[in-house]
């Protein structure tokens, strides 16, 4: 069973959320691709203006997923007690090694992978960069744990995205996430030996880690949009529908979301206060090689369009995918 996405956590836990969402017909998925394409148009539906009311209970929700992910266990201890247990860190841990157990994998090789992971968290890395400062010999070991840890719904990777072809361009980097914040919190706990929650919320004080997360929670949604927007669903494959992108002068998109909406949709993630017009420039750079229209450019509170691209409050744009 996946962790829940946004959507369903805010609905679950608020109210003014759950009826918000129901007066708007947002249970459709139809509704929720007609307010996308919306986007994708440059346009800011009514809707979305509406769910704006509901703007400091979904950005205090959202704060709060920062820290527990959508996993229920989870949710509910903190719900009962304002922190998580040790032991439910530790119940996570455990089931992430029973599996590397029984495919006589290492722990010891485990445990440097995870942190080379956490460390190079949100930028593009080979299996050689992986590799650096561990005791692993050959980059194809780090390549075979990373996949299995892909194979367990503990990490996803991105492509680069090749605009000429419009396909993964294998041979380069790639971007690693978690799939659901709660389970880099529990294995960067284990990595650093550290008191797990008082270590999330102390990584959490910094806003850069803030940042990473919510790429990872991005992440997440965005393969799972694309699996919703997919014809194809027992073949589906998300490394030929969501990418980043990296351009010239290191300009970057975090994400570029290939579906039936639009041909690619540049999507970046600025968790800030302020959007300036150089935090455009990797859109801006990808729309002119690309041929896409819009980009979508994630923010902490900012609602508006600028050139060619949306600017969107993260929290919101979970809502509605």
């Amino acid at each position: 069973m996946l962790p829940m996405k946004f959507a369903e956590y805010a609905e679950t836990l608020n109210e003014n959320v759950r009826n918000t969402i129901r007066e708007l017909n947002l249970l459709s998925i139809d509704k929720r691709i007609e307010l996308l394409q919306q986007l994708l148009k440059g346009r800011i539906s009514e809707e979305i203006k509406e769910l704006l009311f509901l703007a400091k209970e979904l950005e205090k929700l959202f704060q709060d997923y920062l820290i527990t992910g959508g996993t229920v266990k989870v949710v509910d201890e903190y719900l009962k007690h304002n922190e998580i247990p040790e032991h439910v860190y530790k119940t996570y841990v455990d089931v992430i090694l029973g599996d590397f157990t029984r495919w006589n994998k290492r722990e010891s090789y485990l445990r440097q992978i995870i942190n080379r992971v956490i460390e190079t968290l949100g930028n593009p890395v080979g299996w050689n960069t992986l590799k650096q400062e561990t005791d692993i010999a050959h980059h194809n070991t780090i390549a075979e744990y990373v996949d299995t840890l892909v194979d367990s719904f503990v990490l996803l990777y991105l492509y680069h995205y090749d605009v000429n072809q419009k396909a993964p361009a294998y041979q380069k980097e790639k971007k690693i996430h978690f799939q659901d914040p709660f389970y880099l919190h529990a294995m960067r706990a284990w990595v650093s030996g550290k008191e797990p929650f008082d270590s999330t919320i102390e990584f959490l004080n910094e806003t850069e880690n803030i940042g990473k997360i919510a790429e990872v929670i991005v992440a997440n949604h965005l393969v799972r949009l694309a699996f919703l927007l997919s014809k194809q669903k027992q073949l589906f494959t998300y490394e030929t529908s969501v990418f980043y992108w990296r351009g010239r002068k290191n300009r970057e998109v975090d994400f570029v979301l290939k579906a039936e909406i639009d041909s690619s949709v540049p999507i970046e993630v600025k968790y800030q206060q302020t959007i300036s017009r150089k935090d455009l420039y990797g859109i801006i750079d990808f729309l002119k090689v690309s041929g896409a229209s819009k980009g979508i450019l994630l923010s902490k509170d900012k609602l508006e369009t600028k050139r060619n691209v949306v600017i969107v409050p993260v929290w919101l744009f979970l809502l509605i995918i």
